[in-house]
């Protein structure tokens, strides 16, 4: 019989918890990936949604496992200790390039993900149109493995995902 790895379990957990939500009709799942890439034996599992009550924000979840991490959770011996995934959120938005801007997004994403969490920002915008809007990545990366133990987590970070999409459009909008 099929072992489940730490990565499916904790796909399945997150995936449940966001099919609740959009069950509930407080997101609306817009795309889901599972890949799996034999060349380097690594997975990897996103899913996306929109929040109801912040139009114009895209929040996207993403888990991912490779090589190391497989083999230090089936082959103990090894003892690694490197059995577990990496997780990282993004939430993307179309807003005024203001340098103010900007450092309130980031202190808005700091003070909900904590400062363990690096937050970083990735803004681009088409040059040859005129308007001065671009598009901002806000992603949050957890600086460490999420293994099993945190499982009860998992299952809460798509709630603090809405929080933080709804907080990011007050900010985003209320500037506008």
């Amino acid at each position: 019989m099929f072992d489940p790895t730490a990565f499916d379990n904790m796909k399945v957990i997150i995936e449940g918890a966001i099919y609740d939500l959009d069950f509930a009709g407080e997101i609306k799942v817009t795309d889901r990936k599972d890949f799996i890439d034999l060349a380097r034996l690594s997975r990897m599992f996103s899913i996306s949604f929109e929040v109801e009550g912040a139009p114009g924000i895209e929040a996207e979840l993403r888990l991912s496992a490779g090589l190391e991490n497989l083999a230090s959770e089936l082959l103990p011996s090894a003892g690694r200790g490197l059995d577990g995934c990496e997780l990282f959120l993004f939430f993307r938005a179309n807003h005024k390039d203001t340098p103010s801007l900007y450092r309130m997004i980031d202190a808005y994403a700091s003070s909900v993900w904590g400062p363990e969490r690096k937050i970083s920002q990735m803004a681009s915008r088409d040059p040859l149109l005129e308007n001065k809007e671009v598009r901002n990545e806000i992603s949050v990366d957890f600086n460490r493995l999420v293994t099993e133990a945190q499982l009860e987590d998992l299952r809460e970070i798509p709630t603090y995902m809405v929080e933080t999409a709804k907080g990011l459009f007050s900010i985003i909008f209320s500037e506008k």
